[in-house]
């Protein structure tokens, strides 16, 4: 809802001279702002269209996705970022198979040594229209535990 924001992002996509906007590419927006506070903003993609014209996010994409963002955060020297449960949304996963797709690749990049480090991810799940959010807590705790017991060396 916020056509400045549009704008800004259409702005990127033409300075890329490019159709099509693959799994993973990423666009890096810094500094805009939100009231009085200023945030550094990425988008990357996580869907691709059908042949139907609908959009759609297969597990793998989020996997991409998140390389991509940590590229991203790689060559821009950030440490830290708020991400939201990608491919539940418009893409049609799960929101259980989006977070543990997320969370496997979050444990992959902390445990890369690539001369950057990640310090701090936070997964974003928003709350639904009717006040519900998008994964049951307890269903959350236990693909977090799942993760945490079977992915962490």
């Amino acid at each position: 809802g916020n056509d400045e924001f549009k704008e800004e992002v259409k702005k990127e996509l033409n300075k890329r001279d490019t159709e099509t906007f693959d799994i993973g590419n990423w666009i890096y927006m810094h500094s805009l702002k939100s009231g009085d506070q200023e945030f550094n903003v990425g988008i990357v993609a996580v869907t691709h269209l059908k042949d139907d014209g609908n959009i759609v996010a297969h597990s793998e994409n989020i996997m991409l996705a998140f390389k991509g963002i940590h590229k991203m955060m790689t060559q821009k020297r950030i440490s830290s970022a708020f991400i939201p449960l990608i491919g539940s949304g418009h893409g049609g996963l799960t929101p259980e198979l989006s977070l543990l797709c997320l969370l496997i690749s979050i444990v992959e990049g902390f445990r890369k040594e690539d001369g950057h480090k990640l310090k701090n991810i936070n997964i974003v799940i928003y709350k639904k229209d009717n006040g519900d959010k998008d994964i049951v807590i307890e269903r959350t705790k236990r693909i977090v535990e799942f993760v945490l017991k079977n992915c962490m060396l």
